[in-house]
């Protein structure tokens, strides 16, 4: 009985070894490479290198691009303004918009482009539909634009939305109150406008919120006191 659950274990093991290296040296899942290329294509000035570095289809070994051992599909996009080294922080900069067509990458979990300073465009309308396993959205500190979606009250796992200092303007739209996991919520010095939802009282599992240096109205503090 001893030998078999060894040799067992030893097929699990090979099995699960095998489907790691699939994620980390196979080829791209299509939506995925089509996605990442038109972000890439987007972008016309990278000062940390990091983007020049994505070359072929094995977007899984790529700089900031992290993937499922299990399915292969991309699960995360790092590549953060500030980053920490041997010797001080650096400040990358990245200029250029963002693709709309990142919503290819049905599996993400994190986008982080956040302090890159250069970032334009606007939060892809359909997000909500296309992401709903993202769980971190952190955009802060470029110059993205326009509303924020309404079909974030979508993404059900959501739990960081950091998009502070940024161009951002239009109202908070109505299902935000929907987002139970949202843990912070940063949306301070851009142009929001417009009554803050109530619904924003149904975030239950908030720890940090921020909305000052906007054009909101509307008494927040009576909003938590309704909430408790």
């Amino acid at each position: 009985m001893g030998s078999e659950i060894l040799w067992f274990v030893a097929v699990l093991a090979l099995i699960t070894a095998g489907e790691s290296k699939k994620s980390v040296g196979g080829t791209c899942h299509p939506n995925d490479l089509k996605g990442l290329r038109s972000f890439k294509a987007g972008i016309h000035s990278d000062d940390s290198g990091r983007i020049d570095k994505w070359i072929g289809n094995s977007c899984c070994e790529w700089d900031g691009i992290s993937c499922s051992n299990i399915t292969g599909r991309v699960t995360q996009i790092n590549l953060p303004g500030f980053i920490t080294t041997d010797d001080a922080p650096l400040q990358a900069y990245m200029y250029g918009s963002i693709s709309p067509s990142i919503t290819l990458l049905s599996n993400l979990e994190v986008v982080d482009l956040s302090g890159l300073v250069g970032l334009t465009g606007k939060i892809p309308p359909l997000i909500g539909f296309h992401l709903p396993g993202l769980r971190k959205l952190s955009l802060w500190g470029n110059h993205i634009e326009g509303p924020l979606p309404e079909s974030i009250g979508k993404l059900s796992k959501l739990e960081e939305l950091c998009l502070n200092e940024n161009s951002l303007s239009g109202s908070l739209p109505a299902n935000l109150g929907n987002l139970k996991g949202l843990r912070r919520l940063d949306l301070h010095s851009n142009r929001v406008s417009g009554a803050i939802p109530e619904s924003i009282a149904n975030l239950t599992s908030l720890a940090s919120l921020s909305l000052q240096n906007n054009l909101l109205t509307g008494d927040l503090w009576r909003l938590v006191i309704c909430r408790g």
